[in-house]
């Protein structure tokens, strides 16, 4: 009786034990990846302002009595800022795709791969989208990839509601 009951305390404390080590390690990887998500969203916000700035430029300086020297000078400067901000985005994205397959292969052994392959769809939803410059489309795409990693998270933190 005695043995039975110390294989079975032992027990308990090895699954309590790598339940904390595999709460830690998800906690890192949302925490890790929300980060990155979110820089890449301001960074879209960026565009997206300085795209509806640009617009309302082109305007002024259609208006205008601008010489053809300054409006080229002009459209090269924020042609090149694109540039810039698109690759920005291009390597912010292969970061973030390049990280979450790190992460995935650890997390795929105690999560279900239905949940990580929801962020992974979002993950290449977003890399699509930068293909083909649709910045505004973006958004939605990394605040759902963001809850669906928070969800990940806190269905797996070992609650006394996650338990019963």
């Amino acid at each position: 009786m005695k043995k039975e009951m110390i294989i079975c305390i032992i027990i308990i404390a090895l699954i309590i034990i790598t339940n904390i080590i595999a709460q830690r390690y998800t906690r890192i990887c949302v925490e890790s990846m929300t980060g990155k998500l979110y820089e890449l969203e301001e960074d879209v916000i960026k565009i997206e302002n300085a795209n509806s700035g640009a617009k309302s430029q082109d305007n002024d300086m259609n208006d205008s009595e601008y010489t053809s020297v300054s409006k080229n000078d002009k459209t090269s400067n924020r042609k090149n800022d694109e540039n810039n901000s698109n690759n920005q985005i291009y390597s912010k994205i292969y970061n973030i795709d390049k990280s979450w397959h790190e992460f995935h292969n650890q997390l795929a052994f105690y999560i279900e791969h239905d949940e990580l392959e929801k962020v992974e769809t979002r993950i290449s939803n977003l890399k699509g989208l930068e293909k083909s410059q649709k910045y505004e489309e973006m958004l939605p795409q990394i605040e759902e990839c963001v809850f669906l990693l928070e969800h990940i998270r806190d269905k797996h933190t070992l609650t006394a509601i996650n338990i019963f």
